[in-house]
């Protein structure tokens, strides 16, 4: 079951504008159709080569799946007669401008991601040079840019018989671009322009000719190294949020008021403590005796924490969620672990973060936005400091180094 192609009615700009539906991405990037299907499709064609584009998003990464129908790789050989073409042979590009500015020029609020058939990655940014140049009308020519190589890119390319668009022969390429490394995480409804392309280096009809260069991204412009037309990009909200799912679930709500559904309280209770005892401590923050009535606040900030521990929290926060004034926080967290909240957040995350990654397999970029680190290279330079080895030989030891959990740790 193919997904609905994308409504892309034009503006009075003669730009685009296209929803980017919310979907969590739980599962690896594998380049497998399956997730995909439902979602909308965006067709193009780069000269008679098919294309097929998706794109979603989700708080941690913007991802695309696009399929090609190209059943004419291109050759060693080729390549070998001409290498300057291999920069342009049978791969696909991304251009995401994050602010939105809508420009043809290529500042340092924009990135190109290429991908090539055999799974190669490029990245680049924008360069300084065109962050203050004014916008011109008409196509962009080739613009100087500055390699991105910073970026984290994960790829995964199917190529064979089925792999192009409707199970034509071609290639298939999963792109997942982690937010953390281009800026930070945009709110559902934010708006973010947006351009996707093929390049495909074909043969000619004669052997001795070179071979036929061709280009086109999913608006149908010949494009290649910049952006001729961005589509406005909105990010959906997730289907939480929708209107159908608000009212089912405030009908639900309802009901369980009206009905006087005691048990429902302590059960909520009961789920929460569970999922906060996962956020791990160190022992020397929270190996100490401590109260454990609902009212101690210490215990409050523990138990709230959780939902919440992805977001830029400050100590003025932290008093909130322990439902007592920043300066009672301090003295309490001074007087009983003779430490500050703020050095105390900094444990509970690391601590949460080792935990993850010693007992999954997700990205250590995606793990350190989720315990509330927004820069990669922040995360990895506290977690060295902290346990003495970086979060992927972290990942790759045996045995976890001192002070590093095992396994889940009760706070």
């Amino acid at each position: 079951m193919a997904g609905a192609a994308l409504a892309v009615p034009a503006e009075e700009t003669g730009a685009h504008r296209v929803t980017v539906p919310w979907k969590r991405h739980d599962r690896p990037v594998d380049a497998s159709l399956a997730p995909w299907l439902r979602l909308p499709v965006t067709r193009f064609s780069v000269g008679p080569t098919p294309a097929a584009a998706r794109v979603t998003w989700d708080e941690t990464e913007l991802r695309l799946l696009c399929e090609v129908g190209d059943a004419t790789p291109v050759t060693g050989a080729m390549l070998d007669e001409n290498p300057a073409l291999g920069r342009l042979s049978d791969s696909i590009e991304i251009f995401l401008d994050v602010k939105g500015e809508r420009t043809v020029l290529m500042d340092t609020n924009d990135y190109q991601f290429t991908v090539s058939r055999d799974g190669r990655r490029t990245t680049f940014k924008g360069s300084a040079a065109l962050a203050q140049a004014p916008p011109k009308p008409g196509p962009a020519p080739p613009q100087p840019k500055d390699w991105g190589m910073n970026i984290p890119l994960t790829v995964a390319v199917s190529d064979g018989p089925e792999a192009g668009p409707d199970g034509t022969s071609g290639y298939r390429i999963e792109v997942a671009v982690p937010w953390a490394a281009i800026g930070g995480a945009p709110a559902a409804g934010a708006e973010v322009d947006l351009d996707v392309a093929v390049n495909d280096l074909a043969p000619g009809a004669d052997p001795e000719a070179p071979p036929l260069v061709r280009s086109a991204d999913w608006s149908g412009h010949a494009l290649f190294e910049s952006p001729s037309a961005w589509r406005r990009a909105r990010l959906a909200p997730p289907g939480f949020w929708s209107l159908a799912g608000a009212r089912a679930r405030l009908a639900l709500l309802a009901g369980l008021v009206l009905a006087g559904i005691g048990g429902a309280f302590w059960l909520g209770r009961r789920a929460i403590r569970r999922s906060i005892r996962t956020i791990s401590a160190p022992p020397r923050v929270v190996g100490e005796a401590a109260p454990t009535s609902a009212e101690d606040p210490v215990d409050r900030l523990r138990r709230n924490l959780g939902p919440r521990l992805r977001e830029e929290l400050t100590a003025e926060n932290l008093a909130e969620l322990a439902g007592v004034s920043l300066r009672t926080l301090q003295r309490l967290f001074r007087d009983r672990f003779d430490t500050s909240p703020m050095n105390w957040l900094m444990e509970i995350r690391l601590v949460e973060a080792a935990r993850l990654i010693r007992g999954g397999d997700d990205p250590v970029t995606k793990i350190a936005y989720r315990v509330g680190f927004k820069d990669p290279s922040h995360f990895t330079r506290r977690f060295k400091a902290r346990f003495g080895v970086s979060p992927n030989e972290f990942r790759k030891s045996e045995e976890p180094p001192a002070g590093a959990p095992a396994g889940k740790v009760e706070p």
